[in-house]
């Protein structure tokens, strides 16, 4: 069985369990978020009201089963092979009418799927959409930017691997797509302008321009970014820390999402001891880099 996420953003968790048991006392079991438009594979059978999943980036998790659009695969082929953009404004909403005075039908976040129905100049400045659920809809085009990734991994073997990338428009645009996130709030498991975690950040921010990354801060085998010397490291790639992911920028400064307090949020910081945004207890424990360019 296969799901859309219908909601504009769904939680995911680590357990069939809203939370869990710690050392710290009970805390929230979340470890991601499904956004509007986005897919999984149904891995087995409902517990406690939540369902197994399996996403197109090849996390697993759980979701509350009333939260989850149980559909079939060749339905879900359909919605992926449809005319799908992303959302790319901090959030957008969706009108009822190609008018700002028009109902809000519904509000989603940046990394929101939705399929275009009508880019016609006769409303200059709107495109029809129609989200998951079927409901049509507008907004402004400045709103949308091309979906560069694929959610094939969902009924196929292995993840898919954007071909023939460019790689200096590549770490560019990584860089650019994390500065968007600037300022927005530290969010544990989150991954949109709400609120947004390292490693939701980072994902993101690849998943915008086709690659499919581990969704946690950990070098994986079987994903795409593989580790490499620490004096090769470029514009866009990785820093891993205890617990931690970053993106180096250049010039020994990195964008990340973090939850120091006094720093909260999508901050930049340094790895120059003599910059005043150096980050010591990071610099001293950075333990890895990686790329996709290795």
């Amino acid at each position: 069985m296969y799901g859309l996420f219908y909601k504009a953003i769904t939680s995911i968790y680590e357990i069939p369990r809203e939370t869990k048991n710690s050392e710290y006392g009970i805390l929230s079991s979340i470890s991601d978020e499904g956004l509007h438009g986005m897919g999984v594979t149904i891995t087995g059978i409902e517990e406690n009201g939540f369902l197994p999943i399996r996403t197109h980036y090849n996390y697993t998790g759980y979701v509350k089963k009333e939260e989850l659009h149980i559909l079939s695969l060749s339905a879900l082929k359909t919605w992926e092979n449809s005319d799908l953009m992303l959302m790319d404004a901090f959030t957008t909403d969706i009108q009822s009418m190609p008018k700002v005075q028009a109902t809000r039908l519904s509000t989603l976040p940046r990394g929101a799927i939705v399929e275009v129905i009508d880019w016609r100049n006769d409303n200059i400045g709107w495109v029809k959409i129609r989200l998951a659920n079927g409901i049509c809809g507008y907004v402004k085009n400045q709103s949308l930017i091309e979906k560069e990734f694929s959610q094939k991994g969902l009924w196929e073997d292995s993840l898919p691997k954007k071909a023939n990338i460019n790689i200096a428009n590549f770490r560019e645009a990584v860089i650019v797509a994390a500065t968007k996130y600037y300022g927005v709030q530290y969010r544990w498991g989150g991954k949109t302008t709400i609120g947004i975690d390292c490693s939701g950040l980072t994902s993101m921010c690849y998943m915008f321009q086709g690659v499919l990354i581990y969704r946690d801060a950990k070098i994986i085998k079987g994903f795409p970014i593989k580790a490499i010397p620490f004096n090769e490291k470029k514009k866009g790639d990785l820093l891993y820390f205890p617990g931690h992911i970053a993106m180096y920028i250049e010039n020994d400064h990195y964008i990340h999402a973090t939850a120091r307090i006094g720093s909260d949020g999508v901050v930049i910081n340094s790895l120059n001891p003599n910059d005043p945004v150096y980050r010591e207890d990071l610099a001293k424990s950075l333990y890895a880099v990686g790329s996709i360019f290795c």
